[in-house]
């Protein structure tokens, strides 16, 4: 029975030795624990596109052709489409068809294919016979682009449009020719 006891005692050494370095060489063999602080990124595209220089040149004066001398105050109403007529209530007046004949001003426009691009008018400009109380004012210009006053290049980078506007004369304007300039503008939409 002794040797039963100290077989039982080998056998408990031997098993608490083996538990140990079992414990322990699965404590060394572990891996690492993950790192919680897991990070995520993207690649992002940056771009930019730099459109052509807009250009913009005139193709056609505006001119309200040739008239009588209105009896009192009156306004030609020359239309973007080429329309010219008398403002109604105003003075009498008579529109010829004789030389030089109406025309409405007419642009042409060049840029980055497909761009749009904004019209920017004139609120008023006057013309003159050379004697500044003489001058007489054009105002309501329009443009065949509507309201908006917003053009599109086409597919080769160009666009054109026309203005018309307002001419307001005195009663007994004197006969002469009438000169004067206006700023049309154009800038990307």
């Amino acid at each position: 029975m002794k040797e039963l006891s100290k077989y039982i005692r080998s056998l408990k050494a031997w098993s608490f030795t083996a538990v140990l370095f079992l414990c322990a060489h699965l404590s060394i063999a572990q891996p690492p624990l993950p790192n919680h602080s897991h990070t995520n990124s993207a690649e992002s595209f940056v771009n930019a596109y730099i459109l052509d220089a807009l250009s913009i040149v005139e193709t056609q004066a505006l001119h309200f052709g040739t008239m009588t001398i209105p009896t009192s105050a009156a306004t030609v109403i020359l239309t973007s489409a080429g329309f010219r007529s008398v403002g109604l209530g105003t003075g009498n007046i008579t529109l010829l068809s004789q030389t030089p004949i109406a025309k409405v001003a007419a642009y042409h426009v060049d840029g980055s294919v497909g761009a749009t691009y904004v019209i920017h008018l004139p609120f008023s400009t006057t013309i003159s016979n050379g004697t500044s109380s003489n001058d007489m004012t054009v105002d309501n210009f329009t443009s065949s682009k509507g309201v908006t006053n917003i053009g599109t290049l086409n597919g080769s980078g160009s666009d054109s449009f026309t203005v018309g506007a307002t001419l307001n004369l005195a009663g007994g304007q004197p006969a002469a020719l009438y000169t004067g300039t206006f700023n049309i503008t154009v800038a990307y939409n």
